[in-house]
């Protein structure tokens, strides 16, 4: 935060940054020390200078302070605080939801002493708070920890200093559970997971176009019968592959234009006969669906069917049903 120093002037002060605009945050003064405060946590400190004390500073003071133990109470996130030594001096009411625990079984306690966190991660939180004390401020960070009742939750963490008369006198902690939004993440990367397995293991051929119809993604399948790499796909336009036939490429293209501009979700089925980069000629049958995000249309997924196998056994079928109106005739 870039910020200077600034002169206490009784009801009007201000706290500025160097570009002289006024500070958008709520600001509150303790001590020689201005706290900035937003809804849910404290952000920074700025230095105070003042003349002689006033009574009209000490109100100031004394009122802003006031404000600041009722904003630390009414904070939707666990604050606590803590002295040198790591003993909890203060919990919010947001706190004691958070962790289960009241005031009396936390405040004066070793915040390791609490229960809260699992046993085997003490030392690394007794080696946070010496780093603290020397002045190594971790940055905000993630971790697992226990409610009273044992149900386990996700946190995340965000220490600083607390000073006063220009002494760091112990530690404030602002914690935000963040539970659910791990949750939804972890089921999101769990259902992407899935979604890439089936993409990449399909029997059938998958490839993404963007709305240009440049080729984003191909499967294994779509690579074994192109006959090429993933790398001698990815990024083409879908008519610069030289697998379709050129007399088939206005079909493909006015195909494309033709499910961008309906926006539909309905599946559009095409048959056409590629020659891929081994010189094997393949019959595909083709479907192709919108693919969105937040309602906008992102591209195209196409699915390729090899009907190679299934001409072949129409093909067996006519050739038997021929046969067998030829015998019967012989015999008639």
């Amino acid at each position: 935060m870039d910020k200077r120093e600034v002169w206490l002037d009784g009801h009007k002060t201000a706290f500025r940054y160097r570009d002289d605009s006024l500070n958008p945050l709520l600001q509150k003064a303790m001590t020689r020390k201005a706290i900035f405060i937003t809804k849910d946590s404290v952000i920074d400190w700025i230095e105070l200078k003042s003349s002689a004390p006033t009574h009209t500073h000490v109100g100031i003071l004394k009122k802003s302070e006031e404000n600041y133990w009722s904003l630390f109470e009414l904070s939707s996130n666990a604050i606590v605080t803590l002295n040198l030594r790591g003993v909890v001096t203060s919990i919010n009411e947001a706190g004691e939801k958070m962790m289960g625990y009241s005031k009396d079984e936390t405040v004066g306690k070793p915040v390791w002493k609490l229960g809260h966190l699992p046993v085997k991660e003490i030392p690394k939180y007794k080696k946070i708070l010496a780093s603290a004390i020397r002045g190594e401020m971790p940055k905000p960070f993630e971790a697992t920890w226990y409610r009273k009742d044992g149900t386990p939750y996700v946190v995340e963490i965000q220490p600083s200093f607390l000073e006063n008369n220009d002494k760091r006198v112990g530690f404030q902690v602002v914690i935000r559970d963040i539970t659910e939004r791990e949750r939804v993440k972890k089921a999101l990367d769990e259902s992407e997971e899935r979604f890439r397995n089936t993409f990449e293991n399909a029997n059938d051929c998958m490839i993404y176009l963007d709305k240009t119809g440049r080729i984003t993604n191909v499967n294994r399948k779509a690579v074994e019968v192109f006959g090429g790499s993933k790398k001698e796909v990815w990024g083409k336009h879908f008519t610069k592959l030289g697998v379709v036939s050129p007399r088939d490429i206005p079909r493909l293209i006015s195909s494309f234009a033709k499910i961008l501009a309906h926006r539909s979700d309905k599946q559009t089925i095409l048959s056409i006969r590629i020659k891929n980069m081994k010189g094997q000629e393949i019959p595909l049958e083709c479907s192709s669906s919108i693919m969105k995000k937040d309602g906008k249309i992102t591209g195209v997924l196409i699915v390729a069917k090899d009907i190679t196998e299934h001409n072949e056994n129409r093909r067996g079928i006519k050739r038997i049903r021929a046969e067998a109106e030829s015998h019967v005739s012989f015999v008639s």
